[in-house]
């Protein structure tokens, strides 16, 4: 990233688009990723 910016959402939308990922594997690695700091 070039701001050091994490951008999860964008990244799994990017992998079922371009990666041939399925929705469902996406959701789920969404939901199950560490919380971390928003701020």
């Amino acid at each position: 990233a070039k701001y050091g910016v994490d951008m999860p959402i964008v990244q799994e939308v990017n992998r079922v688009l371009f990666e041939n990922k399925k929705p469902a594997d996406a959701l789920v690695d969404l939901m199950t990723r560490d919380r971390k700091s928003e701020v």
